[in-house]
């Protein structure tokens, strides 16, 4: 069957033809006349996928509105026989069948040279019986037998509704009107219900294909997409299934396609943060899953770029000044809940917390990490003290301090036997605060004067030790130490004048039986037998 054969013997059939009622005298599990019209059908579906992009359809030029209502009524017949009781799953699977093959005709068609057709599709209301499509296919989808069969339809469905809306505003408008941004939308619905449920990869990518073009070029839609009900819907849906999953970016084809739609909207971060935020309501703010995983994603893009321009000093930073201060107001807002899980461990037996009660943790990691890979290099000093102006630098020593007094100590010979460092809920924290503030302090005199003036350099100082629970935290320390102090005669002098003040206690000394004091007269430190006078 050619291409004009296949056009006319659609346009010729009966939907009955094609979708074949039940009859009272036909055998339920032998229905022949299904299957042979399937047959038809993809032969049409092949003919026209061989001939897309090619420039020679005459045929579908002529045809084109003729056909697209009888694929319309074809499938306005197909819901309405899948609403009908008592009929046998094996019977649904076959319309099920015939429908997806319809679905990927037009699919098809769109993605040919056939001048316009994505608009004679939205004129004819082609979209309407897709929409009913996907309503019908997602409510059997729960039903065990059906899900297969349903699952074509509705990835057939999804495929070529992106085929209609790509490079077409009024489609992509269009679409999202009637798909999208509603509560209780089809589309929030549907990936609701395939994020939660049966987790088909290649649907959820078709999903967050959808939705990436039908926002991208749009800057109303792209605000659409973080305010409207099922747009907000979607986006968490996905977000929360690539966490979930740990899709591989190898593999998964959703990863492609939801990294994609998020970058779109990281422009907007505040936004972004705040439309997939929480809503449950707790005594300190805790940052929700799907923020987490935007953040990780930040965290790759900025890396990413930074080794792009590590040779190009005129490159602009990753990150605009509002967003860098918007993640390091996230510090402060987060602080308490730093505190409370840090505090909670210390005084725990188990080292280890649950993956949401050290989410605070994980990302002020994330968020340090950020910024400090963001401001590396060639960053204008002017940025720096704008951050500081912000008060950006109270929220990061504020976390830092907190990390001495309620964080995991650092681990030396004597205990780690008894301990695995990276268990540690706060593994690596005050490392990366500590980098943080030495490419905050560096060639910009008013972080550094800054740092003396609230008291922080102690708290940098403190750094410059072995610690297996922070790796590197000493050669960030000296480091920081090294640019806090770089043509700053002030820092220098302070750092000179500090003196011991006297001996922490130390348990890992006690099990040696040890003491440790200072120097009256040499001001040096010096170890004895605790029980000697």
């Amino acid at each position: 069957m050619d291409t004009l054969e296949g056009l006319k013997f659609v346009l010729q059939t009966r939907p009955e033809d094609i979708f074949a009622p039940v009859t009272s005298n036909e055998s339920e599990s032998s229905p022949p006349q299904i299957q042979m019209r399937i047959l038809q059908l993809d032969t049409l579906e092949k003919a026209l996928q061989a001939q897309s992009g090619r420039d020679d359809l005459e045929d579908l030029r002529a045809l084109a509105g003729e056909f697209s209502c009888k694929l319309r009524d074809l499938l306005k017949h197909y819901t309405t026989l899948q609403q009908s009781s008592n009929v046998a799953s094996t019977r649904r699977a076959l319309w099920d069948g015939c429908a997806a093959v319809l679905l990927r005709i037009a699919r098809n068609i769109c993605v040919s040279n056939v001048a316009n057709y994505q608009n004679v599709l939205r004129e004819t209301l082609f979209v309407h019986p897709v929409r009913d499509c996907i309503l019908s296919a997602t409510n059997r989808i729960k039903i065990e037998q059906q899900q297969m069969s349903s699952l074509i339809v509705l990835k057939a469905s999804v495929q070529l509704l992106s085929n209609f809306l790509t490079g077409s505003n009024p489609n992509q408008h269009y679409v999202w009107t009637e798909l999208i941004k509603d509560a209780n939308s089809p589309l929030s619905n549907l990936c609701i219900a395939a994020v939660n449920g049966y987790g088909d990869d290649m649907l959820i990518a078709n999903i967050a294909m959808l939705v990436h073009n039908a926002s991208i070029k749009s800057s109303d839609r792209q605000q659409s997409l973080l305010t409207s009900p099922g747009a907000v819907a979607i986006l968490k849906s996905l977000i929360a299934y690539l966490k979930r999953s740990g899709a591989d970016p190898g593999q998964a084809k959703s990863f492609y396609w939801i990294n994609l739609l998020i970058r779109s909207v990281i422009p907007k971060l505040d936004r972004l943060f705040n439309a997939v935020d929480d809503d449950a309501k707790s005594e300190f703010w805790v940052p929700s899953m799907e923020q987490e995983t935007i953040l990780d994603i930040l965290d790759a893009d900025v890396e990413e770029k930074h080794e792009k321009d590590a040779n190009n000093p005129e490159a602009p930073l990753a990150l605009n000044l509002d967003d860098l201060a918007f993640l390091l107001s996230l510090l402060g807002k987060i602080a308490p809940a730093v505190e409370l899980v840090l505090r909670s461990s210390s005084t725990s037996s188990s080292s280890s917390s649950s993956s949401t009660g050290d989410r605070p943790v994980r990302v002020t990691y994330l968020i340090a990490s950020i910024v400090s890979t963001v401001i590396t290099g060639p960053c204008p000093p002017s940025v720096k003290q704008s951050l500081l102006e912000r008060g950006c630098l109270e929220h990061i020593c504020r976390v830092l301090s907190d990390s001495y007094k309620w964080g995991s100590g650092e681990i030396n010979a004597v205990n780690a036997k008894e301990r695995d460092a990276t268990k540690s809920i706060d593994f690596g924290l005050r490392a990366s605060l500590i980098q943080l503030l030495a490419n905050l302090a560096y060639k910009c005199r008013e972080v550094q004067d800054a740092l003396r003036t609230m008291g922080a350099l102690p708290l940098v100082l403190n750094g410059c030790r072995s610690d297996d629970n922070n790796p590197l935290v000493r050669e960030w320390a000296i480091f920081a130490v090294r640019n806090i102090c770089e043509d700053n005669d002030e820092n220098q002098r302070y750092i000179a004048d500090l003196k011991p003040q006297g001996v922490a206690e130390n348990p890992d000394l006690d099990k040696l039986g040890l003491k440790a004091e200072v120097d009256s007269a040499t001001g040096k430190l010096r170890f004895m037998p605790k029980d000697e006078d």
